[in-house]
């Protein structure tokens, strides 16, 4: 597996994945967007990691369920907390989740993504990263607490949650999304090279559908009028211009 990257206006890095399945059986797609690099050291990026990890206590971070929610908070607030970080999402599939797959795994069995905790039954898990640069080289940072106890590296996060000796699909995308494109049969259409903005259920623009995913998640089912003073809370903690809409 190599990553070749480009620079170009704006600072921004082209990902140009090499689509073979290397050792560790992630293939990584040749789709992933282009992805500003931030302006921080890993140090910045490690108190990141701290401060979601201990300070954003509305978030269930052992909840199986609601990655996307999460990912989608985090990245804004991260952006809002932490000027100098510039986010985006990782995306990484179960082999089966891809409708490029649904044939083959008509009569073969699922394997889901391994989490090495209680949650067994992932076909997909997202996460928000950061672009940084290392001396001669840009270094790709993953920041889930729910999956990992520290900051690490894109190919360690991909590697850790891919089973051995199974196949996995890897794919960066610009935080504006808060979920992926399916088909009919909710399989990720992989081979879409680019993510339809005009389809409005693919992002959360207000952010309401990642707050009650995530407050519900912590409380159970419960009436929306009770978690008032959370939901204030998490909107102060949302860029202004976003969070006020």
């Amino acid at each position: 597996m190599y990553i070749l990257t480009k620079f170009a206006p704006a600072f921004l890095v082209i990902f140009l994945f090499k689509t073979d399945v290397h050792s560790q059986g992630i293939e990584y797609s040749p789709y992933s967007d282009s992805i500003e690099i931030s302006s921080a050291g890993k140090s910045l990026v490690d108190s990141a990691f701290d401060y979601i990890n201990n300070e954003l206590d509305f978030i269930n971070f052992s909840d199986c369920n609601n990655c996307g929610s999460r990912a989608h908070l985090i990245s804004a607030i991260l952006e809002s907390k932490f000027p100098a970080l510039s986010t985006a999402k990782a995306w990484l599939f179960a082999d089966f989740k891809r409708a490029s797959q649904e044939a083959e795994y008509r009569y073969k069995k699922n394997v889901y993504l391994s989490a090495g905790n209680e949650c067994s039954s992932w076909g997909y898990h997202v996460t928000p990263i950061v672009l940084i640069e290392n001396k001669n080289s840009i270094d790709t940072i993953v920041l889930d607490p729910s999956t990992q106890s520290r900051s690490v590296s894109l190919r360690r996060w991909a590697s850790n949650l891919t089973p051995q000796g199974e196949k996995t699909y890897l794919i960066v995308k610009d935080k504006s999304y808060y979920t992926f494109p399916d088909n009919s049969g909710k399989k990720f259409e992989d081979m879409k090279s680019v993510w339809n903005d005009d389809d409005k259920s693919l992002n959360d623009d207000d952010y309401s559908k990642s707050i009650e995913k995530i407050l519900k998640s912590k409380h159970g089912i419960r009436e929306h009028w009770l978690f008032s003073s959370e939901v204030k809370k998490i909107r102060e903690l949302l860029p202004a211009d976003e969070g006020d809409n």
